[in-house]
């Protein structure tokens, strides 16, 4: 090691990383290695700076003098890839680096890859191929179980569910009291029935501890004791709890509580702390990957011109988050000719492969070829059959709130679809969104902040107009206040659009065994309810502020 990098080294073990990072950049622009070029990018990495990182890894590949170091690089390449949202990247450099070293020296780099599977929703074979040289590492085989599992949420599969469910309570006592936490939260998604029995042997072993006090309140929920939920999370216990505890998860489900006892002052409160947590947690550089501003330039310069197509049935359903789009999509999915696709990336795979074609998206929409348009519909379908089995006499219903903003791909790609948009008050729609932990995307980091919020639905329904008026399709619109008020006449029209029997489907009450894993797990298995419908009055001098941003909304939609 140089004099210089030994200089670097003692600041690190100083922890003075900004004495340390001015070191390692003196030191790369003049002699760089794959040592000082990983420590710098570590640093910047700690920083959240991941383009710089990334950068810096890129540029170690050519320095590395041996496999240890270029397994090394691919991983902290694969990482960094992750981070800024290119996935496909990320799932690429994981691979190179674990076919290096695919053994326990590496177990870090299947880890990052398994959670990458999940994210992506591969296949689950696939996945579980990937984990299960984990399975027979000690250090590992709970953690790869407890990824299995949620790959099986994640998929909606039963019988994988139950079996890493098995797996994992043979071994209760031997998970740390992280993962026994993480464990209660999957059996809470599946009722009180398999979280109650379970969270009482861990207090029959353990005693009460703060953690197991959060799962007697969620216990509590799910019976719908709301008083008791109440009376058990308290100042005191939420400064009790470990750091590693999603606190977040804490302040929703009070919020829940004291909005269902009517204390709504109080619930507005909590759900601010739970968004402030969540904020605290943000990804910045997912602000990039959002195509809001790409399309609307796309929008206002470009006209599209579509040819009609033979391809199989399919039905986009559109709309907004947390506008009832997860409960009709439940009601469908009854239907035996009808397979619905319900939040998966089948369609921002699609707009990410413009990139393979040469061309640039949204921009390039209006210059796709033929053969273009044939491979983009290639790369939805391979990307939809990870997660569903399609007959080519199916109704395929992709059920993606944030895909209007998307429309002009829907257009082009599949100009004969059908396109369903789901709608609900306004108001209604931005407080709920406000009021629910969303996974940190570019598309959902909008929701930590009350204006930011009805600024996001302003903007995209801004974009949706000014679409009705550029480009030319048909959409059947579902009000979710009117399916909660006659179920019977709006489903009727909904299968006369999309042209399926709904006969049974008027009468199919939502699956209590289905996995329903999105931000709307507990409605669904409520299935229709009234509370919900106009319950933005109940917090009317909070959200006064911001309802002129979309006041011409609820004009539109005949609302109040």
């Amino acid at each position: 090691m140089s004099s210089a990098m030994l200089e670097v080294a003692k600041a690190l073990q100083s922890n003075n990383h900004n004495q340390a990072l001015a070191l390692v950049k003196k030191v790369n622009k003049t002699s760089r290695s794959y040592n000082s070029l990983t420590v710098e990018a570590g640093l910047w990495r700690a920083k959240q700076k991941t383009d710089k990182a990334l950068a810096l890894f890129k540029a170690s590949l050519d320095f590395c003098e041996n496999d240890q170091q270029r397994y090394l690089a691919h991983k902290d390449l694969g990482d960094c890839y992750i981070k800024t949202g290119e996935l496909e990247l990320g799932q690429e450099h994981l691979t190179r680096s674990l076919a290096i070293n695919g053994g326990a020296a590496n177990a870090e780099a299947r880890m990052a890859l398994g959670k990458l599977h999940i994210r992506r929703r591969h296949d689950f074979a696939q996945a579980e191929a990937c984990f299960k040289p984990l399975l027979a590492l000690n250090d590992y085989h709970i953690k790869a179980s407890l990824l299995l599992l949620d790959y099986g949420f994640e998929f909606g599969l039963i019988e994988p569910v139950e079996s890493y469910l098995t797996k994992l309570l043979n071994h209760l006592f031997e998970l740390k009291e992280n993962e026994q936490s993480v464990l209660l939260s999957r059996l809470s998604k599946l009722g009180a029935d398999r979280l109650e029995p379970v969270l009482t042997r861990l207090l029959g072993q353990y005693g009460v501890t703060p953690v197991l006090t959060v799962w007697q309140a969620q216990l509590a929920f799910l019976q719908k004791n709301f008083d008791d939920v109440l009376t058990l999370l308290t100042d005191e216990l939420m400064a009790q709890l470990p750091s590693w505890f999603v606190k977040s998860f804490v302040y929703e489900l009070q919020a829940k509580c004291q909005d269902k006892v009517g204390q709504y002052p109080q619930a507005f409160a909590a759900y601010e702390l739970m968004n402030k947590e969540m904020a605290l947690k943000a990804n910045p550089d997912l602000v990039k990957y959002d195509d809001y501003k790409a399309l609307l330039k796309f929008a206002n310069t470009q006209h599209l011109e579509v040819e009609p197509d033979s391809h199989r049935k399919i039905c986009f359903f559109i709309g907004f988050p947390r506008s009832g789009t997860t409960l009709i999509e439940n009601f469908l999915d009854s239907q035996s000719e009808v397979v619905t696709l319900d939040e998966q990336p089948a369609l921002k795979t699609t707009a990410r492969a413009f990139d393979r074609l040469g061309k640039v998206y949204p921009r390039d929409l209006h210059k796709l070829t033929k053969e273009d348009k044939t491979e983009l519909r290639k790369i939805y379908f391979a990307e939809a059959a990870k997660s569903i089995t399609l007959d080519e006499h199916d109704l395929l219903v992709d059920k993606l709130p944030i895909g209007t903003m998307h429309l002009p791909l829907i257009l082009t790609l599949f100009p004969e679809a059908k396109i369903l948009f789901s709608l609900r008050h306004p108001l209604d729609v931005c407080l709920s969104c406000y009021f629910q932990q969303f996974l940190d995307t570019a598309e959902l980091r909008h929701f930590n902040k009350l204006e930011t919020t009805f600024k996001r639905y302003r903007d995209i329904f801004d974009l949706y107009g000014l679409y009705k008026e550029k480009f030319d399709f048909a959409c059947h619109y579902v009000k979710y206040e009117d399916l909660v008020a006659d179920k019977v006449s709006e489903l009727a029209k909904l299968g006369q659009f999309l042209d399926i029997d709904i006969t049974s489907l008027e009468h199919s009450p939502v699956d209590d065994k289905k996995i329903v894993n999105s931000a709307s797990t507990y409605q669904v298995k409520e299935g229709l309810y009234s509370s919900s419908v106009y319950r933005w009055k109940n917090y009317q001098e909070y959200i006064q502020p911001y309802r002129h941003l979309v006041e011409k909304f609820i004009t539109e939609f005949d609302y109040q």
